[in-house]
This record gives C-alpha cells, sequence and structure tokens, in this order.
C-alpha cells in the first residue's frame, strides 16, 4: 500500500492532507497519524482521539467513530 493522502471531515470543513507531509515515524500506527494531522492542520491536541482511521489503497480517512442506537 501506498499512502498518498489523509482525507478528515472535522467540524464541518473537509481537509485532504499529503501523507508525505506528515511529521511520521517510519511506522506508524494510528495514533502517530492523527497526532501528526492535528499538528499539521492546528487542531487541539487530542481533537481526533474519538476519531477512527480507515485505510483504502492509497488513501487514509480519519472519520468519527460510528454510534448504533440510542
Amino acid at each position: 500500500m501506498s499512502v498518498e493522502k489523509v482525507l478528515l471531515r472535522y467540524e464541518g470543513a473537509s481537509h485532504e492532507v499529503p501523507f508525505a507531509d506528515l511529521d511520521l515515524p517510519a511506522e506508524p500506527d494510528n495514533s502517530d497519524i492523527k497526532t501528526a494531522v492535528e499538528r499539521h492542520l492546528s487542531l487541539n491536541e487530542n481533537a481526533l482521539s474519538g476519531f477512527e482511521v480507515d485505510s483504502y489503497s492509497d488513501s487514509l480517512v480519519i472519520r468519527p467513530q460510528a454510534k448504533f442506537g440510542k
């Protein structure tokens, strides 16, 4: 898999961040990716803590956790 971009919808705004622009360790986990996106977009620390990271062929999508029921 060759990730090219990270897609995020946060507080009503869509963001597309080139993966290469993120300051990440050699083998980042989902937490590393969310933290790097927070820094890149100047979001508050842990702003994306309740979000999930989904992996696709050329991109990562950061989205809110799904809620089921009431």
